[in-house]
This record gives structure tokens, C-alpha cells and sequence, in this order.
């Protein structure tokens, strides 16, 4: 595959979209180098989120203060900042706007120059109906979490209480050796509580944080280390029901991206307890849920403005389509450190997510309205609720001679997140978790995966009352014939159960020609006899047949058991 690189500092790339767009700026680029010439896009999207962010206030005020509402430039991406003495620039309209929400008249400043003196601002208005963390602002909350609760004994699921959530961390490319299996390093967290140590390693990389000046109130702090298309996903047990209604998720998450080269945020809605539903394309590398949709918050595109949209992404045996709404997306404001909130409404035929403007203080919530609306069949009426925060490669791209990022280097990719939660009945959860291995590298890092042939331990398991039992975990296989794959496994030392990669996993490995070299992660499931279960501890042995891979073997992570009694 071709390659190429980049001496250009992050403004060199402010509002350029291609290559051609790069020399004429001055911008060198050469053959030689280490980003894929399918980065591209990502830069023309690094491109729209950097403009939102230098477009995103005037230095004289802000909306939530009623400072003067003066006009900025025509955009960042044109070359200059915001007005000096406006009020909040709209990030989807380019950085061009005055004041937002009931904000006075502002002067008009020149392209680059300093605005005139405007009116006084008003405070941008609240979601009607919506207070945060009061039942995560839905009517009949079947699950809300406002994250105010003591901190949570560290387990999978970081500082989250691990009765209502799973934690699981993957980095699907080329993962595995001998020795270790996805091998995660520290991530650091400053700001976020006192008492915390500057960096952290899995599995204290999921932290309640303090309240903040933007975040009035404790929230979720989800730190990727990962590198190369990493992603911690923190999977609600409950499932989420909307047969025969409309139901409702709720979230306020940080929605900003710097670039797409760096990370961003989802959230995911998928049949079976994925463990963890990345995207899945040539730059991401998977995995993603069999059966799910996936609303990813992404840089827009230039024809629809500035600003964030939600992408919508669904997948049906294996197989990821992109879906498209019935009209233009709206374009959202987002800020570093500042939440979102977004509400989707899904029934089993239509599909209509509303969201906010970034909030200054995570009370108010500034311009909530549609941005994505058309018919939608997810192909299945109950689910799991999932939130997810990416990390494309930090390192690699806030790293001379591949990035020279003004902020330095970025040694994982951190997201807040607050008032998860959604509507319907109330469906309990039965649900056990192995613990990550989490045995110490060379590198300072931990490995938290079990490369197989391995066994791992499930504790605490009451089984009364259950009548199905399934797993559910992450994997990763070595390039190679996939029809010959198999996957074996024992409960207790019992009998040994063969399970090949099903027709749709091997589709899902072979999906882009790009990367069927180096692809192998996959979320899998398998359903147990609950009569090989015993109350209390269980251990689950894993092995493998006709996997190739030589020095990279394969894995297993992030199990967990699942019990029901339908």
C-alpha cells in the first residue's frame, strides 16, 4: 500500500482537504512516510473538527455569561479566528455566528480581525423538560446512572459499579504474542480527582471524576490507552427493550474531536452483549456487533456545515452499512471538556436522535433540536446499550515526523461522559464478569487478554431461577484460512465443545481487502447448557484449532456470562 508523510504543522492543515489542498498551502508531502494514503479523508475530517474548535468562541465572552455577540471571521478554516468580543461562534455554521440563543445584535468583524463591540448576550436556554441527573431527563427510566455514587472497587469495569456495567478494552491490530495479549499502556488523568495518581493503566482507566467548571456534577472519565484503532466500551448489563413503542436513550457525552486521526466518542445499541462494537472500515480494523447500530459523532461534512454530526452505522449479520436520514444532518458545537447531550428515539420502523450544543457548565444545554430523522428497522426489538470512546493512534499522530501537535504528545484519548440511561421496562440483569489478566509488560504497560490455550475464572454465580446461559467475549485470530478456524471450549472441566467461525464472522474478517492481513478481532457469543454451571466459581477453558499466525497467536478477553430465564 502506498504511504505517505507530512512535515506541516496542525494550522497548516486548518481548512485544507486534500493533497492538492496541501501543496497549495505550502505544505510539503513526500512518498515516504508512515500514514496511509486512505488517511485522506481524515484529514479533510481533522480538517472540519480543528475549524470548529478555532471558530468555537471570541475571546471576549461567552454565551453563558451574556458577553457581546460580535461576529467572527467567515470560519477558521478560512484563516482567522472568531471575534474578539463575541459571544459563542456556531460551530455549524462555520464560526461566523454572534451570539447564540437571545444574545444582543454583534458588530461584524473582518475575515481574521477583531469584532466590533455588540449587544449584551443572554443565557442559552435549557432542554425543556431535560435537568440533569434526574432520571437522566426520561419520563419512565428503566436504567439511569448519573455517576454520583462513590467511586466503585476497581474491577473490569473501572470505577463503575460492576453489577450495572461491563468494561471491556480491545486494540485489534496485530495484538498478540507468546506472552501477552492486548497490551495497554498508562493513560494520564490529570483533573479529575484529587487524590489520583497523574497516569493510570487499566483497569482504574474508567474514573468518577469531580465536579468541574463545565461539568457541574460527577461524571464518567473514560481513558484510552490503546493504540492503533483502540476502544474501551462500557456495556450497560440491563437490556433495553422498545418492542411495540417507541423507546428512549439518553446520554450527555463529549462529543469534541480534534481529529479523527486522535479519537472520539459512540454510543452503540447491539442484540447481544458485544463486548466491544468499534466501527469497521479500512482505517478502524473492527470489531463490531453481528446485529446493532452504531451512532458514532463525527466531524461534518463540509457541505453540511461545522461542527459535530451524528453518523449512523448499521450492522446485520456481519455485514456494516452506513444509513442515511431523510434529510441534511444537523451540525452540533462541541468543546474540549463539555458535554452534549443527545436523546435517540428508536421503534422498530422509524429512527429520530435530537442533541445540544456543547454545555458551558453541564446544567444548560444550548440549541437541543433534531439533527437526524428517517425510517429505520434494527431487525430486533431488544437490546444493549453500550458507550464507547476511540482511540485511532495518539501517539503516532501527535508525534513528529507524522504530527507535529501544538499540545504536545497525546498518550491516550480521554472522554467525559454523565446521565446514561433509557426508558421501557424494567428488565433485570444477570450477568458475571472474568477479571481482566492484567499481568505487567517489559514496556510498563499490562496485558489484560489470555492467549490461548487459557483458562479464566468467573466468580460469584448464582444460577437459581436461570434457564439459558451464553458468553460472551472478545477475540483476535491470526490472517489465514477462516473456514478452517475453530474455536473450542469447556465449562468445568467438562466436555469440550467445538465452535468454527460462523459465515458471517469470516465476512466480517475478509470485509476490506486492506486489512485481511492484519484483521482478526471479533466479538463472539456461544451459548452454554446451563447444566455445566455451578454456583459460585466457574472456570471456562479456551483453546483453538486449524489457526495459523506463528508468532501471533490467538486470544480471548472481556468475558463475561450471561444468564436468563427466557
Amino acid at each position: 500500500m502506498s504511504t505517505r508523510s507530512r512535515s506541516t504543522t496542525l494550522g497548516c492543515l486548518l481548512g485544507l482537504g486534500t493533497a492538492a489542498g496541501l501543496l497549495a498551502s505550502g505544505c510539503t508531502v513526500s512518498a515516504s512516510g508512515s500514514l496511509k494514503i486512505n488517511d485522506d479523508e481524515a484529514h479533510r475530517r481533522h480538517a472540519a473538527g480543528a475549524a470548529g474548535k478555532s471558530g468555537a468562541s471570541g475571546s471576549g465572552g461567552t454565551s453563558t455569561t451574556g458577553g457581546s455577540g460580535g461576529s467572527g471571521a467567515s470560519g477558521a478554516a478560512a484563516g482567522g479566528s472568531s471575534g474578539s468580543g463575541g459571544g459563542s461562534a456556531s460551530a455549524s455554521s462555520g464560526g461566523s455566528g454572534g451570539a447564540t440563543a437571545a444574545g444582543g445584535t454583534g458588530g461584524a468583524g473582518a475575515k481574521g480581525g477583531s469584532s466590533a463591540t455588540g449587544g449584551s448576550g443572554g443565557a442559552p436556554p435549557p432542554i425543556d423538560g431535560y435537568v440533569p441527573g434526574a432520571d437522566c431527563g426520561l419520563t419512565s427510566p428503566a436504567f439511569c446512572d448519573d455517576f454520583e455514587a462513590a467511586p466503585a472497587k476497581v474491577t473490569r469495569a473501572g470505577e463503575l459499579d460492576a453489577s450495572k456495567w461491563s468494561g471491556a478494552r480491545m486494540e485489534p491490530e496485530l495484538p498478540t504474542a507468546p506472552d501477552h495479549a492486548f497490551e495497554l499502556n498508562t493513560a494520564p488523568v490529570s483533573n479529575c480527582r484529587g487524590g489520583l495518581s497523574a497516569t493510570v493503566l487499566a483497569d482504574q482507566d474508567a474514573l468518577i471524576c469531580d465536579p468541574t467548571s463545565t461539568i457541574q456534577s460527577h461524571h464518567l472519565l473514560a481513558a484510552v490507552a490503546a493504540q492503533n484503532y483502540g476502544i474501551n466500551t462500557y456495556r450497560i448489563r440491563k437490556p433495553f427493550d422498545f418492542a411495540g413503542r417507541t423507546g428512549k436513550i439518553a446520554a450527555d457525552a463529549e462529543m469534541y474531536v480534534e481529529s479523527t486521526l486522535l479519537g472520539w466518542t459512540s454510543l452503540e445499541l447491539s442484540q447481544d452483549p458485544t463486548p466491544t462494537p468499534n466501527v469497521f472500515d479500512c482505517s478502524e480494523r473492527g470489531p463490531y456487533a453481528a446485529n446493532g447500530v452504531a451512532f458514532e459523532f463525527e466531524p461534518c461534512d463540509l457541505s453540511e456545515g461545522t461542527g459535530i454530526a451524528v453518523k449512523v452505522l448499521q450492522y446485520t449479520n456481519h455485514v456494516e452499512t452506513l444509513v442515511k436520514p431523510s434529510g441534511t444532518r444537523g451540525c452540533l458545537k462541541p468543546a474540549e471538556g463539555e458535554l452534549n447531550h443527545i436523546e435517540i428515539q428508536i421503534s422498530d420502523s422509524n429512527l429520530a436522535i435530537s442533541a445540544s450544543d456543547a454545555s458551558p457548565d453541564g446544567a444548560t444545554f444550548p440549541n437541543f433540536r433534531q439533527v437526524w430523522s428517517g425510517p429505520f428497522k434494527a431487525g430486533f426489538t431488544r437490546g444493549y446499550v453500550s458507550v464507547s470512546t476511540h482511540n485511532h493512534a495518539t501517539v503516532k499522530y501527535s508525534t513528529p515526523p507524522d504530527w507535529k501537535r501544538d499540545g504536545g504528545i497525546l498518550y491516550s484519548w480521554n472522554a467525559s461522559w454523565d446521565n446514561v440511561g433509557f426508558d421501557g421496562p424494567s428488565i433485570d440483569a444477570n450477568e458475571y464478569s472474568a477479571p481482566d489478566l492484567l499481568k505487567a509488560t517489559s514496556s510498563g504497560g499490562v496485558s489484560i487478554g489470555y492467549v490461548l490455550p487459557s483458562t479464566v475464572k468467573i466468580d460469584g454465580v448464582s444460577t437459581k431461577g436461570m434457564t439459558h446461559a451464553k458468553l460472551a467475549f472478545s477475540s483476535w485470530y491470526p490472517n489465514g484460512t477462516f473456514a478452517n478456524y475453530h474455536l473450542k471450549y469447556s465449562v468445568n472441566g467438562g466436555t469440550a465443545h467445538d465452535r468454527p467461525l460462523t459465515a458471517g464472522e469470516q465476512t466480517e474478517m475478509k470485509t476490506a481487502s486492506c486489512q485481511t492481513t492484519l484483521q482478526g478481532a471479533l466479538n463472539q457469543t456461544v451459548d452454554i447448557d446451563i447444566a455445566e454451571l455451578v454456583d459460585g466459581t466457574n472456570t471456562i477453558a479456551f483453546d483453538s484449532s486449524g489457526v495459523g499466525g506463528g508468532g501471533y497467536p490467538p486470544a480471548v478477553a472481556n468475558v463475561d456470562l450471561i444468564l436468563s430465564a427466557d
